[in-house]
């Protein structure tokens, strides 16, 4: 592996009862994912993260190796996954708004831990994770990820103000757009850490019988310090829940 290389990470769930998406047009999307950061990010290395109830057919993981992800990583058997599409099922989460979050945090502190075992990140000058069936655009440049003022913090599209109401948020009034951010990884061990964090106060939220996600908890949990904000991440596709397309 050259030295310093960027990382990304795709998180995907190919074969699900949620949402509109069909699993043909989910492959095709997260396909797009993978060559878009092959044509964007040359050198980087790529792990999928893949969050379906079942384990995907072999071709589907066999498509992602050999359009450049370096690892698919299979959550289907783990405990708490299992558990959270236990809790939300299709016919109480239709729109897979719950099911989406509670997964996507699960899974990632579960890297996150991993990586820390690992020693995992060592090699990686930049983390970026971006959503499944989105794809990196203009002006997505990993050399603007190298100035100094990126090092030691979190990358995010600005920050929102919070469309949900406060009675069902916790008043949480401030939001990331998460399709595409960053991490410099030596900030591993503080994220795994918020991670954990922010499972415990989405799970909280829930039973309490409100909503939040993933994108509230990341502007709540890490400090702003920690935080730096663009105009432009460079990141395009359809919004799973409606279809309509986003360019962020």
């Amino acid at each position: 592996m050259a030295a310093y290389r960027d990382l990304f990470i795709v998180s995907s769930a190919l074969v699900t009862s949620y949402g509109l998406m069909p699993t043909a047009d989910r492959v095709a999307q997260t396909m797009q994912t993978l060559q878009s950061i092959r044509e964007r990010a040359l050198d980087a290395d790529i792990v999928v993260l893949e969050l379906s109830r079942e384990r995907i057919p072999d071709e589907y993981e066999q498509m992602f190796l050999q359009a450049g992800a370096k690892m698919v990583m299979h959550f289907f058997g783990h405990q708490a996954v299992q558990r959270n599409y236990q809790v939300c099922s299709p016919e109480r989460d239709p729109a897979g708004s719950s099911i989406k979050n509670l997964n996507e945090i699960t899974a990632m502190h579960a890297f996150l831990q991993w990586c820390i075992e690992q020693s995992y990140l060592a090699p990686y000058r930049r983390v970026f994770k971006i959503s499944g069936r989105y794809s990196l655009c203009a002006p997505f440049q990993q050399e603007v990820y190298q100035d100094e003022q990126f090092q030691g913090r979190c990358a995010f599209l600005r920050l929102n103000h919070s469309y949900l109401d406060a009675s069902t948020s916790g008043s949480f009034k401030y939001m990331y757009m998460t399709r595409l951010w960053s991490f410099d990884p030596v900030l591993l061990p503080k994220l795994e850490t918020w991670f954990e964090v922010m499972l415990d106060l989405l799970v909280k939220r829930y039973e309490a019988g409100g909503y939040t996600d993933i994108e509230h908890l990341l502007a709540v949990v890490i400090p702003r310090k920690y935080c730096i904000y663009l105009d432009k991440v460079g990141v395009e596709g359809l919004i799973g829940l409606h279809g309509q397309r986003v360019v962020e």
